[in-house]
């Protein structure tokens, strides 16, 4: 497989990556919170064609693949928030491209309003 390289000068699209965290209160309550793992810049391309159909089917909106530096912080229980919205992108799926440690893949798209 050949590995498709990316422009570093393409990472243009502030992105702030969290995690749910289920930490105590001090009355021992679980507090239920994002917790930032990385804010960080990707390339980010919106799909179409036939791939928004799909996703669509599905019962998702506005999905993106993103080019990133690779990090081991980065799971499928994280939520990517684009720099300037409040809604999260969910994460479809992580590829580690060419199994080679710099670049991560991800899939991500909002999932839609009627909760599909």
């Amino acid at each position: 497989m050949i590995e498709r390289f990316i422009n570093p000068g393409e990472l243009r699209t502030s992105i702030v990556i969290k995690r749910k965290s289920s930490e105590r209160d001090s009355d021992g309550y679980t507090v239920g919170d994002y917790k930032i793992i990385a804010d960080i810049k990707c390339k980010w391309t919106n799909v179409h064609g036939s791939e928004v159909y799909t996703a669509d089917q599905l019962g998702y909106s506005q999905p993106a693949t993103l080019r990133l530096r690779y990090t081991s912080d980065i799971t499928e229980d994280c939520v990517i928030f684009k720099r300037g919205e409040d809604i999260p992108y969910h994460i479809i799926s992580i590829d580690n491209v060419g199994e080679r440690f710099r670049w991560l893949e991800i899939k991500v798209t909002k999932k839609s309003l009627e909760g599909k």
